[in-house]
This record gives C-alpha cells, structure tokens and sequence, in this order.
C-alpha cells in the first residue's frame, strides 16, 4: 500500500507529485466544496427568513467563495513544495 501511495507519477526540475499528495490534494478540494455547500446553505436561511436581501446574500457568498478558493489554491501549493514567501 505504502509503495502505491508513494509512486511517483510526476518529476519535473526537483518537484515530484505523488498520488498520495493527488489524494491530500484532492482531499483539500472536496473540503472545500463543502465548506461552500454549508456556506450557501447558511446564507440562504438568512435570506429565506428576511434578515438579508438576496442580491446581498449572493454577493457575501461570493466573496467569501473567492476567498476559500484562494487559501485552497495557496494550501495546495505550499504542499506540492511551491513555496509563495
């Protein structure tokens, strides 16, 4: 198993991506994905029961969706071995 996890699917000038760092990654993603479901879901209640009007709704979903998306993406490089600093 740990030989599988390990295998190298990709070598490019000191960088290799392995599947277990495609499996973190796409871990990362589906984490992601459900932090936006749960805030969609969140943010529609409040629109639902009046508090918030819904074009403001849609715009606080998608600023905070850009900014999820945003760390994701920064997250995701720091572990392949991008270092942004």
């Amino acid at each position: 198993m740990k030989q599988i996890i390990n295998y190298e699917l990709l070598s490019v000038a000191g960088y290799s991506l392995q599947i277990g760092r495609l499996l973190v990654i796409a871990c990362i993603v589906l984490i992601s994905k459900l932090i936006q479901y749960l805030m969609r879901k969140g943010l529609n209640r409040l629109s639902d029961k009046g508090r918030l009007d819904a074009n403001k709704v849609h715009s606080i979903y998608m600023l905070m969706s850009y900014f999820l998306w945003t760390i994701s993406t920064l997250m995701t490089l720091d572990y392949i071995g991008i270092r942004l600093s």
